[in-house]
């Protein structure tokens, strides 16, 4: 009687749970001769993952020898900050109400972001694109280069909204938060175009900017001058006298300089070396991606075999 009683005092192990940890009849040693096995099957592979790590990695170096090389310009630009848009902030404080009484505009005057969305505009691009003939470079194969004509069917025909796209593209306009510059970069295969390009793009923005700059201001002198016989007060007359100043101060500087909008601190030069593709990384890239494949299909394949084993074994008819 007693032995029963110490046998029902004997602790039952807890009932199993499918997320219990560990489970039973875990083994400890059983990850090391796992881990072994892994190690087994890749030696005995390594010839096949060797061959296909190779095969991928000599692809790899074919692509980044015959790939296009692209070549990225640079220009760094400083937004101009005239002596005219402060005297002009200054008016504004000073005069803001009486110019609004009187119809003047006094913010008109074009700045730093409206520069860098005209830079950027579609407007912009394709007059660019028309002026300098980009469509056959943009395009070349569509274009009969002896002929000067296009080789493409009517309904394949390039059109200058695709050229603007494609502009856009290889264009790109960054602007340094801190310190205010602009930075306008190209990115072609030739690499005498991509300098020639960044560079014309600023001159032809500023050329622009520089011809409305003109026009406004003597526009706004001319409705000034009428204004001014038109007034008998002396403080509206002293406010019109300033702004008149102002815009011959405006004509004075877009006479005397091209660089209304953006002075250029270093203009873009021919690149010597190419942006893209970058080979060594190309390769490397193709080799990782070889020997990971080649891993996974050996893993697979020997997944595959012990799951064919396995439901071989148990189809088969028991041995009497």
């Amino acid at each position: 009687m007693s032995d029963e009683i110490q046998r029902n005092q004997v602790p039952q192990p807890p009932p199993y749970h499918p997320y219990s940890y560990p489970p039973p009849g875990y083994d400890p040693g059983e990850e090391e001769i796992n881990l072994f096995e892994l190690w087994g099957v890749l030696m005995e592979e390594k010839w096949f993952i060797a061959g296909i790590t190779s095969a991928v990695t000599v692809l790899a170096v074919i692509y980044a020898l015959l790939a296009t090389p692209v070549y990225r310009a640079e220009t760094l630009l400083a937004p101009v900050k005239g002596e005219s848009r402060g005297r002009m902030s200054e008016l504004m404080s000073q005069y803001g109400g009486l110019a609004a009484m009187a119809g003047i505009d006094l913010s008109s005057k074009l700045g730093k972001n409206e520069a860098l969305a005209i830079l950027q505009s579609r407007r912009f691009l394709g007059d660019f694109i028309r002026e300098e003939n980009l469509m056959p470079v943009l395009f070349a194969d569509n274009w009969n280069a002896e002929k000067g004509s296009r080789t493409v069917k009517k309904e394949n025909i390039p059109t200058e909204s695709d050229a603007v796209g494609a502009f856009k593209g290889i264009l790109s306009v960054s602007e340094d938060r801190k310190t205010g510059l602009v930075t306008v970069g190209v990115e072609w295969k030739d690499p005498v175009l991509v300098a020639e390009w960044a560079n014309r793009l600023v001159s032809r923005v500023n050329r622009e900017i520089r011809e409305k700059t003109i026009e406004k201001s003597r526009k706004s002198i001319n409705y000034l001058e009428k204004q001014l016989q038109q007034t008998n007060s002396a403080e509206n007359r002293q406010m019109i006298y300033s702004l008149i100043q102002s815009d011959i101060k405006n004509l004075m500087l877009a006479d005397i300089t091209d660089e209304v909008a953006f002075k250029v601190i270093d203009p873009a030069v021919v690149p010597k070396n190419r942006s893209e593709p970058q080979r060594k990384k190309i390769v490397l890239i193709g080799m990782m991606l070889g020997l990971a494949g080649s891993i996974f299909i050996v893993f697979a394949r020997r997944f595959l075999k012990n799951q064919r084993k396995s439901n071989e074994e148990k189809a088969a008819p028991p041995s009497v």
